[in-house]
């Protein structure tokens, strides 16, 4: 997001920070709104924009009006004179969410991320993308790219973008993947020699010979998913790559139960819909947020689940009748 937004209905707006104020400039009249220049002791210049006059309290805090109602952005402005003409663009607007749309067709994918808006939404959108993004950008999307770069924590250089809608597209998608071992140069390894495949087969009916319940039905989704998801595999590995599908056979009939358990949510902590944010969640986080490290706040979601979800997959891989179930 281009802006930090807070959004107010009847609060009084403080914005403090512990390296201090140098100076503030404003306000200064921008369409609206009302916007400040700061510029912090580490040399450091952001700007703040507000709906009304917040006034200003010392060098360590800005303080507006008691029962304040509408909306403050503030931006780190990394680009001077240039730089603040794009914040002055599309102040007053703000993300609330976004929709994900994508197609494929053959080798070649494509995905739009359209941004909702608040607060003005005749103006535009002004967003950082990650490298990821920015290399895969579509001719409009790229020729949004207004040229202005932040540091981020983690992923490296983002890049301001003034577009309401973002489109990538992907080529060479590796469309033969499977379940199989893959790399981009040798695509997926389904032929393994005699060596290896006997020593899978001596671990294989080590393994499938265990108790698929005790492993998969515990207190935890994570680690109940992490279990499901490695018997799914070794049973993959021995019917496509070991040769043994009277071994897979067996053990897919263990995992269909073990599965069926969270198919009917009888498993400890059951699942449970929650309507504040509108997703599924296990119950444990109820009694202690940390359990399943969060997950029932919606940390770690993409592969605490993915790993049913790919356990789905090799069961419907290896019995396509019961995959359509």
């Amino acid at each position: 997001m281009g802006f930090l937004t807070g959004v107010y209905a009847g609060a009084t707006p403080l914005i403090q920070s512990d390296v201090f104020f140098r100076t503030i400039e404003g306000p200064i009249t921008v369409g609206g709104a009302f916007k400040y220049r700061i510029t912090l002791e580490d040399g450091r210049n952001w700007l703040l924009y507000a709906i009304s006059d917040p006034g200003m309290v010392s060098n360590t805090a800005i303080r507006g009006p008691a029962g304040f109602r509408g909306a403050i952005q503030v931006a780190k402005n990394p680009s001077g004179d240039a730089g603040e003409g794009l914040y002055d663009q599309s102040a007053g607007a703000y993300a609330t969410a976004a929709t994900t749309t994508g197609s494929v067709t053959g080798n070649t994918g494509s995905y739009t991320l359209a941004f909702h808006k608040g607060g003005n939404a005749a103006l535009p959108l002004l967003m950082y993308a990650l490298p990821h993004h920015v290399q895969s950008f579509d001719g409009a999307t790229a020729g949004a790219n207004v040229n202005m770069v932040l540091q981020t924590a983690t992923k490296g250089m983002a890049t301001a973008v003034l577009r309401d809608t973002w489109t990538m597209v992907e080529d060479n998608l590796p469309i033969g993947m499977g379940f199989a071992p893959w790399t981009p140069d040798r695509g997926s390894v389904t032929s393994l020699n005699a060596n290896v495949v006997n020593l899978m087969n001596q671990v294989g009916s080590s393994e499938l010979n265990e108790d698929f319940n005790a492993q998969t039905n515990l207190d935890s989704m994570y680690f109940s998913g992490k279990g499901l998801a490695k018997f799914a595999a070794a049973i993959y590995a021995m019917n496509d790559l070991a040769e043994n599908p009277g071994l897979a056979a067996a053990g897919l009939q263990k995992l269909k139960a073990a599965f069926d358990v969270f198919v009917q949510n009888r498993q400890r902590n059951p699942l449970n819909y929650e309507t504040a944010w509108r997703g599924v969640v296990s119950v444990a986080g109820y009694r202690d947020a940390g359990l399943d490290f969060g997950g029932t706040y919606y940390n770690d979601h993409h592969f605490h689940y993915g790993y049913f979800v790919y356990t789905a997959a090799v069961i419907a891989y290896l019995d396509p009748a019961q995959g359509c179930k």
